[in-house]
């Protein structure tokens, strides 16, 4: 598809309704580069080898899409400060390359780095190596709605809410311990606005697992079966890089990352039965 600015889509339309041949051409000046992008693996270690791997993507087009890996850094950096007892299970930080859906090994694959990653824990977590997944995107994203433009101009044009700031959506693995352990932490820090959910997707009893969808790179985790708490906000201004950091609320930004920071450190002593809930039954199937 090609996008177009609204001007310059009206002139397009009203060339066209003037019912006379019209005829356009579309260059793109680009350049195809075969290259090697990496997926940065940090491991802070814990009481126990079993880990709970924090992940997020470094290739978005926005602050907005590509603020998970600051979390992750200030998360490093505290639990790092803590004495490993407060940490009794390792933690690995994954900042994986190619997003979700990118073709990374070939051009009938399109695992992105995600995809990569959550086979390889697949096949750890059966060897009792992996615990969880804490996926974070799009944290603190300002609401942003479509209005007019002013003086009849075309289109619509997006203008920041003054008081709200874009839904957060939550999708927990089938977990009610897991689920109840998000929601006390998104509660306490008044992560405003939040959505705790079993999935993006309608539920399908006869799959594994009931939601395909968690909605962004939480979803290969999910697809894989394992515990995944997987946080994303889809604002108006995602997929525009004319948006910058104000399209981001740093205070909710911060109350978010303070949240999960929280979830990690109770998910380090919580037993992983409760933690695994029904996603083991669900391996078994």
């Amino acid at each position: 598809g090609a996008y177009v600015g609204a001007d310059q889509g009206k002139q397009i339309k009203d060339a066209l309704a003037a019912g006379q041949p019209v005829q356009a051409s579309l260059t793109v000046n680009a350049a195809w580069t075969p290259t090697t992008t990496r997926t940065l693996l940090a491991t802070l270690p814990g009481g126990n080898a079993q880990k709970i791997v924090v992940e997020s993507h470094t290739d978005g087009m926005s602050p907005v899409w590509d603020n998970g890996p600051l979390t992750m850094i200030e998360m490093a950096r505290y639990l790092s400060s803590l004495p490993v007892e407060c940490r009794p299970r390792t933690v690995q930080f994954a900042f994986v390359t190619g997003h979700l859906y990118q073709h990374l090994t070939g051009p009938d694959v399109r695992e992105g780095g995600a995809g990569q990653l959550a086979a390889q824990l697949d096949a750890e977590y059966d060897q009792g190596k992996v615990s969880s997944v804490v996926v974070l995107e799009h944290l603190g994203a300002k609401r942003y709605d479509a209005v007019a433009r002013p003086n009849g101009l075309p289109g619509k044009q997006l203008v920041a809410n003054p008081t709200l700031t874009e839904l957060l959506l939550v999708p927990v693995s089938e977990s009610t311990p897991l689920r109840e352990l998000v929601k006390g932490h998104i509660e306490h820090w008044d992560v405003r606005r939040t959505a705790i959910l079993k999935g993006l997707s309608a539920a399908d009893l006869a799959t594994v697992p009931r939601h395909c969808s968690f909605g962004g790179e939480g979803t290969p985790y999910n697809q894989h079966l394992l515990p995944v708490i997987s946080p994303i906000a889809a604002p108006k201004t995602l997929f525009s890089p004319q948006f910058g950091a104000e399209a981001i609320d740093l205070q909710v930004m911060r109350k978010a990352s303070l949240a999960f920071t929280d979830v990690v450190l109770d998910l380090g002593p919580m037993a992983q039965s409760a933690v695994a809930g029904d996603v083991t039954a669900m391996r078994q199937q």
